[in-house]
Parts: C-alpha cells; sequence; structure tokens
C-alpha cells in the first residue's frame, strides 16, 4: 500500500462514513492470558465513546510506510490454492433449472427479456456461492459448488411442504465447505383445507374443518401455536350464506382464516384462442388483446362469448385503439 491509500482508509474511519457494525476487542494481563472479550455495537454506543475508538483506529495507520508501518507483499498465485484462501460468494438471482412453486409466480423474474442465469459451464466460479430468491433449498442446476439456502419462513402457502431455515457455513483444515441447515419449524403453520383439489360436498367440508383443526383454548381465544388456513370450496354453486358459515366454524377453531379460495371446474376454451403457448414476455405483449379478455370471459362465467358480445368487445377495443391514434 502506498500513503494515498492509507488516508483513503485513515478518513473512512469515522463513525458517520465508516461501514463498521461493530468493534470486537479483548483485555490481556500481564501474562499475555486474554481474561475477557467485548464486542461493542457501534450503532447503539454514545457518540463520544464511538468517536474515541475510531480515534485509536486512526492511530493504528499513523507513521509513514516502511517505518511504523510495514508492507506485506505477496503474489495472488501464492495463496490462491491454499486452504486458506477461499471464495465464498453471495448472489440474489433466478438460476436456469431452479425448482420454484408452481403455484407462486413471484419467484420467477423477468429483466429485458432475460429470465435467468445459466450457471453451466463456469471455469473461474467461487469455491461456494449461496443464493438468494428461491425459496426452496437446492443446489443450483448442474453444479455442486453452488446452493439456494431456501427462506428462512414460509412465504406463501404455495411452500407448506418446503423445509425452512438457515444453513451454517463452515470450513475444516483442508478448506473444505460443510454445509449445515438449522431448521426453523414455524410456530404457526399453513394450513390448507382439503389438500388435495377433490370436490367435497357441503357436509364433508364442515366435518373435514371440525377433524382437522384444534378447538380453542378453554378462554376461547387463539393458542400460542394457531393454524393459519386457506379453505378450497369446489362446488357447482357457492353462496353467501354458505362462506359466512364456514368462516364462522374455521374463526371458532384455533386457527385463522386467510382466504376461502373457490375452485372453477375446468373449462375447454382452446376453440377460443387456440393451442399457442405463451412462453416469454414477447408472447404476452405481442398477444391481441381480445383472444385475453375472451378467455377471462369464459373462465369468469363458464361459457364463451355469443356473436353479440364478440361484435361489442371488437368495437371497444378498435375505439381505444383509434384513440390512442389520435
Amino acid at each position: 500500500m502506498n500513503d494515498k491509500e492509507i488516508g483513503e482508509i485513515r478518513r473512512h474511519l469515522r463513525r458517520d462514513r465508516s461501514n463498521m457494525t461493530a468493534i470486537y476487542g479483548c483485555f490481556v494481563s500481564e501474562g499475555k492470558e486474554i481474561i475477557s472479550k467485548f464486542r461493542l455495537s457501534t450503532g447503539m454506543m454514545p457518540e463520544n465513546e464511538a468517536e474515541k475508538y475510531f480515534t485509536l483506529l486512526k492511530k493504528t495507520l499513523s507513521g509513514s510506510v516502511g517505518k511504523n508501518l510495514i508492507d506485506i507483499t505477496f503474489r495472488t498465485a501464492q495463496v490462491a490454492n491454499s486452504p486458506e484462501h477461499k471464495l465464498l460468494m453471495m448472489t440474489h438471482m433466478y438460476a436456469k433449472g431452479a425448482d420454484i412453486a408452481p403455484k407462486d409466480a413471484s419467484e420467477k423474474i423477468v429483466i429485458g427479456g432475460q429470465e435467468e442465469v445459466n450457471m453451466e459451464g463456469w471455469q473461474d466460479h467461487p469455491d461456494y456461492m449461496t443464493c438468494g430468491h428461491i425459496h426452496k433449498r437446492q443446489k443450483v442446476w448442474k453444479t455442486d459448488w453452488a446452493r439456494y439456502t431456501g427462506s428462512i419462513l414460509p412465504m406463501s402457502f404455495a411452500e407448506t411442504e418446503y423445509t425452512h431455515g438457515v444453513d451454517l457455513i463452515t470450513t475444516d483444515d483442508q478448506g473444505r465447505f460443510n454445509i449445515e441447515q438449522l431448521v426453523y419449524v414455524p410456530q404457526h403453520k399453513l394450513r390448507i383445507l382439503p389438500e388435495t383439489d377433490e370436490k367435497l360436498t357441503e357436509k364433508q367440508l364442515k366435518k373435514l374443518i371440525a377433524k382437522e383443526l384444534r378447538d380453542r383454548g378453554e378462554d376461547g381465544k387463539l393458542t400460542d401455536s394457531f393454524d393459519y388456513v386457506v379453505l378450497k370450496v369446489k362446488l357447482e354453486k357457492v353462496d353467501n350464506d354458505l362462506i359466512k358459515e364456514l368462516e364462522g366454524i374455521i374463526n371458532s377453531k384455533d386457527a385463522v382464516l386467510c382466504k376461502i379460495q373457490k375452485i372453477v371446474p375446468d373449462i375447454q376454451i382452446t376453440t377460443i384462442v387456440g393451442n399457442k403457448n405463451l412462453t416469454s414476455i414477447d408472447d404476452i405483449l405481442d398477444r391481441d388483446p381480445l383472444d385475453t379478455l375472451q378467455e377471462a370471459f369464459a373462465i369468469k362465467h363458464k361459457a364463451e362469448m355469443n356473436e353479440r358480445q364478440v361484435t361489442m368487445l371488437k368495437e371497444l377495443v378498435s375505439g381505444i385503439r383509434n384513440e390512442e391514434k389520435e
């Protein structure tokens, strides 16, 4: 290092400029034995106390290079492959081949047409890379050196089957990385009733709720381990009275109802827009809005538009397009 580089470090040894979060130290006896250790948060300590510590740190860089400051030089090649020199990288990305929840699109991102990073064939990769973004713990596709740690907590009901927690990463004497998952068991379970998309009658739904959910405490209040619940209702006709009744049954249990999901019976809509698959953002942008609106109508009303409705829709879309041109 030279004087200019040392001066740059000294200028950042201030509380308002430094990114130091804590100061570690110890007390040593005359016999060179460590009596005690301490850790002080720079953000929590009084301002005058913090200034004293940063002043002491600055003094360690006082003097001139070659006299008070000794520059130890070495080549990167000397330590690049040694056990003491390992590169750990942290990223946040969507890697190609990642296993994501099929019913939760929040993990899949599209930026400028590039939706995933291909990790295959990376020659000068780090020794270990831990990744964020994907909520399911897994190895990155076609690598043995990169892994998604997964989310600490379940972020949606699509993750009820995941094992959540944090990864403890350590190295041994040979510089090899050891990964251990510290599993976290959520205080509140996420429950989906029923677990399948089977069609249950009104009576069967009530019986299922009574069987699967615990009763509340003796005082009639929620316990500390209540469940969060999504109820799936797959009936030809669902009226508001039934919904209110089901809500009341669940709310009488040791559970919090998040939503009641009405399952619409399958409807064949390929005759409306054909069998073209949407595989990219360009497909969505290039799609005729008439196709999208007709498809949405069919899903909502369980029937296709008649000729009169299609004609009215075309006139409406045409009018909007003419206004945009003007």
